[in-house]
C-alpha cells in the first residue's frame, strides 16, 4: 500500500460579494440558506462539520 493522497482541486466563479460567499461556506446557517435542511459546521482548523 503506498501513502499517495488524491487530490482534487475545482475553481467556480461566484458572482457575488465575499462576505455573502464566506457566510454561505463558513457557517451552518449559510449551509442551511443555500445547501441542504441540517447542518452544523466548525470554521476552524481540525473543525468538522455534518450536512
Amino acid at each position: 500500500m503506498t501513502d499517495a493522497k488524491l487530490v482534487l482541486t475545482f475553481t467556480e466563479a461566484i458572482d457575488a460579494f465575499p462576505k455573502d460567499v464566506y457566510y454561505a461556506f463558513a457557517t451552518a446557517q449559510g449551509w442551511r440558506d443555500w445547501l441542504c435542511d441540517s447542518a452544523r459546521f466548525e470554521a476552524r482548523p481540525g473543525g468538522s462539520h455534518v450536512t
